[in-house]
């Protein structure tokens, strides 16, 4: 018998740990406290943000790096998604 992953979809209900961080340092860093709970597409996160996470299976351990269209920074922005749970 074979088992398949929940994977994250639009309206996925997640549990996970986030950073978001830019040149001068870290603007949002659940890490060092509970993890952040969220429903995709309520606008918890950006849109640019949620599309990264589609499609990921759960339990997944990434670093993502979002940039805004047109521009590259100079030093790129991360988000560190640690335990997606509870995919829909």
């Amino acid at each position: 018998m074979t088992s398949t992953l929940a994977t994250i979809q639009p309206g996925s209900f997640l549990t996970l740990h986030y950073r978001l961080s830019g040149p001068a340092g870290d603007v949002v860093n659940t890490f060092a406290a509970a993890p952040a709970t969220l429903t995709l597409g309520t606008g918890e996160l950006a849109p640019a943000l949620e599309a990264l996470l589609i499609g990921l299976a759960e339990g997944t351990r990434t670093t993502l790096t979002a940039r805004r269209r047109g521009v590259r920074p100079a030093q790129p922005r991360h988000a560190a998604m640690d335990g997606a749970q509870g995919a829909a």
